[in-house]
């Protein structure tokens, strides 16, 4: 049995020995991002929750993408990030692989055991509006390890720290900061991607795809401060995938939750309901959005399956 802080060191080794030639084209430093990712979850930590109101008057980051949710050993996925501003002002981004978190009186920071190098926590981290992650050999054995091991792991962490079910893969996570520039605001979330192990058995996941947002049936050319302006945020049926839950046999379309944001305006919904069982095939995509000043209001839709899967997109309606 190979103890959890032993497995922290096993990695943290490896990471400074990788060969550049298992993650290409990615350059070097991406094959320690997938080493360290394997223990993001371990000791708990935050999940995907996001302000829920729908009205933009600060620096908010309302979703977070991977381009591929669900990775096999020798893949990879690039991270995006919805972030906005009351002023669509400047906004630097942090973004971190994290060994372990804190607390939530903290912001759930990264931990590193002690003694990490500093080299080590430097190449875990990137400040671009992008962020590149690898998935290498190294790292499912390591997760292969884990998931064999969690129940007898379960017996020797302390008391209320949940280990992740490796039934759909195991539960790495990524942390973005962002700070606004101007004002020097800071927000934090965390994505989860899903890393699978070599013993397979997890089902596929993609992004479902939003096809556009733009005005509803019967619009305006322009929209009128203070009244109601109709939109359509136009879903792509064929990016439903078709699952079985983990425990359940029955296979089931995926559903999407729609949650719906604007700046410098109300709409009539924040969240809607997209599911082609119950033939809800127009209602879910159309809102209205009633501009609060004449000028810009910008609209955002951001779409996610359950699954891990997001996607979104944004329309400017321009007011008189």
């Amino acid at each position: 049995m190979t103890h959890p802080y032993r497995i922290v060191a096993r990695i943290l080794r490896a990471t400074l020995r990788v060969d550049s030639t298992l993650c290409p084209p990615w350059p070097r430093a991406l094959g320690a991002f997938g080493l360290v990712a394997l223990l993001v979850v371990l000791f708990g930590g935050c999940g995907d929750n996001f302000d829920p109101k729908s009205k933009v008057n600060k620096l908010r980051i309302l979703a977070i993408k991977a381009e591929n949710p669900r990775l096999s050993a020798g893949e990879f996925t690039t991270f995006e990030a919805l972030v906005v501003t009351a002023d669509d002002g400047p906004v630097d981004l942090l973004w971190e692989f994290c060994p372990f978190t804190g607390g939530a009186e903290g912001r759930f920071p990264c931990v590193y055991p002690e003694g990490t190098p500093q080299e080590l926590i430097t190449m875990l981290q990137g400040h671009s509006e992008t962020f590149a992650f690898a998935y290498v050999p190294e790292l499912q054995a390591l997760v292969d390890l884990f998931c064999e091991q969690q129940a007898q792991l379960a017996s020797e962490l302390p008391p209320g720290i949940p280990l992740p079910n490796c039934d759909q893969g195991y539960p790495a996570r990524v942390r973005l900061t962002a700070t606004e520039v101007e004002t020097g605001a800071v927000v934090e979330a965390v994505k989860t991607l899903q890393l699978v192990p070599s013993s397979g058995g997890v089902q596929d996941n993609a992004n479902p795809a939003v096809v556009q947002l733009v005005p509803g049936e019967d619009a305006p050319e322009f929209a009128t401060k203070g009244e109601a302006f109709p939109l359509r945020c136009e879903l792509d049926p064929t990016s439903l995938e078709s699952f079985v839950r983990v425990d359940q046999t029955e296979v089931r379309k995926e559903e999407l939750l729609i949650s719906w944001f604007v700046r410098n305006g109300k709409l009539e919904k924040d969240l809607t309901f997209y599911s082609e069982d119950e033939d809800l095939t127009k209602e879910p995509q159309e809102n209205k959005v009633t501009p609060s000043e004449s000028g810009v209001t910008t609209v955002w839709c951001v779409v996610r399956d359950g699954r891990g899967g997001t996607d979104w997109t944004h329309l400017d309606v321009v007011s008189n």
